[in-house]
């Protein structure tokens, strides 16, 4: 009997990708996807606040937990938002 570990797979969160899918319908999905980068502002008892600071965000703010981070928080973070558009 032939014993294999499974199969590496790198999830990388940043890998940018925009995939058409064409199904039956011949309706087509793309896969949008808008990347902004958000600066600490703040941190409170358990969380750390990020704040994008550009003239119009499409995400104020976040609030991550205090856990989710090292230590010593990013001044910065890149938040990307994917979603589906269908044609």
């Amino acid at each position: 009997m032939l014993l294999c570990s499974p199969p590496q797979i790198d999830h990388n969160p940043l890998q940018v990708r925009i995939l058409p899918l064409l199904p039956f319908n011949n309706e087509v999905t793309i896969m949008s996807i808008k990347t902004f980068e958000m600066k600490l502002v703040k941190s409170t008892k358990n969380k750390h606040v990020y704040s994008d600071v550009s003239d119009a965000p499409i995400v104020p703010s976040v609030y991550i937990e205090k856990s989710g981070l090292p230590s010593t928080p990013p001044e910065v973070i890149t938040v990307t938002l994917e979603y589906e558009v269908k044609s």
